[in-house]
């Protein structure tokens, strides 16, 4: 696959700075890419040390010195902010309509770049691209499907003991502590979900969006339930 010109990766970088007010939601937005949850996890987004634009700079940097094995991650980070239609976070600004416009005029310079991109990868190249992302999802379901057994075993545990379900949809055999289940939520949710596939077959979109929503079921079980440490 051709390399990434250095104008999309700064019109990336800019529209994903203009695009999000808070750095927790630009981070949220980041992790549905971004399989790997080290390169988010690495970064400080809480304290005011760093700005959006150098955590997005650090970030994609890092990124981009892996670029064959993060291609993926970065080209599904251009398509899902070229297909943005909404801006919540900006809408509840004070000068929103400056910076709405804003953000849509960074978005549209990186559409025209990630159709460059496009345009720039032969048949063949993208064939191979297609090959990989399914062979690779397929693995993971593979692996996923041997771990937690076929679908109605799952579903006779799920009602039997919804707790030892939970916690293999979550990979938590341990104490179970708010603080865990959203570190295993968030590393698990940012390889399944369904945007990262939105590219590809129906069934592997619907594969994705089932085993999501297993997350986040799993998640609202030990999130609401019972009080922990």
């Amino acid at each position: 696959m051709p390399t990434f010109s250095g104008a999309f990766v700064v019109a990336l970088k800019d529209c994903l700075v203009r695009s999000f007010w808070y750095k927790n939601e630009l981070r949220d937005f980041i992790a549905c890419s971004i399989a790997d949850p080290y390169l988010i996890g690495r970064l400080d987004w809480i304290t005011r040390q760093y700005t959006k634009r150098d955590l997005v700079d650090a970030l994609v940097d890092t990124v981009l010195k892996g670029e064959k094995t993060y291609n993926a991650d970065i080209y599904s980070l251009a398509q899902g902010l070229t297909e943005m239609a909404r801006y919540p976070s900006l809408e509840r600004q004070r000068d929103r309509v400056k910076k709405i416009g804003e953000a849509k005029k960074y978005r549209d310079i990186l559409k025209k770049h990630l159709i460059a991109f496009r345009q720039s990868v032969g048949s063949k190249t993208r064939n191979e691209e297609y090959l990989f992302y399914k062979s690779e999802y397929e693995r993971r379901l593979a692996a996923d499907r041997e771990q937690n057994g076929k679908r109605e075993e799952r579903e006779a545990i799920k009602r039997r003991d919804p707790e030892a379900y939970y916690r293999g949809v979550l990979n938590i055999t341990g104490k179970i502590t708010k603080k865990l289940v959203k570190e295993r939520y968030l590393e698990r949710v940012s390889v399944y979900h369904p945007d990262r596939f939105s590219h590809l077959d129906e069934e592997f979109v619907g594969l994705a969006t089932e085993r999501t929503k297993e997350l986040n079921e799993a998640y609202a079980y030990f999130m609401n339930g019972p009080a922990r440490a």
